[in-house]
């Protein structure tokens, strides 16, 4: 049963990758992909015992669309250019808002 389970579920997942968000709905967005606009889908964003907050998704973000036959998902992303990479530490959180804004904890 397993195996047929993950067989149906490679077969029907179609991961997206670089789409970008084009509407925003509280925590719900609309994506473009392969010259389409998908319906509104649920935005995740990772939350743990370390903290839990929300960030808006913004129009034009690139994100990364899962889509299993009617149900969809788009993934906040974490990828980060290489240099921002290079200066995060694991134990450091940082927050750099659009205004400049810069918080460290």
């Amino acid at each position: 049963m397993r195996n047929t389970f993950e067989s149906f579920m490679v077969k029907q997942a179609i991961f997206k990758e670089h789409l970008l968000i084009v509407e925003v709905k509280k925590s719900s967005v609309k994506v473009r992909y392969n010259n389409t606009i998908g319906d509104f889908v649920p935005y995740t964003q990772v939350h743990n015992q370390f903290k839990a907050s929300y960030s808006p998704p913004t129009i034009g973000e690139t994100a990364l669309y899962l889509k299993m036959g009617r149900f969809g998902l788009v993934l906040g992303t974490s990828i980060l250019p290489q240099e921002v990479e290079d200066s995060q530490k694991e134990d450091i959180q940082i927050i750099k808002y659009k205004d400049g804004t810069t918080t460290t904890y």
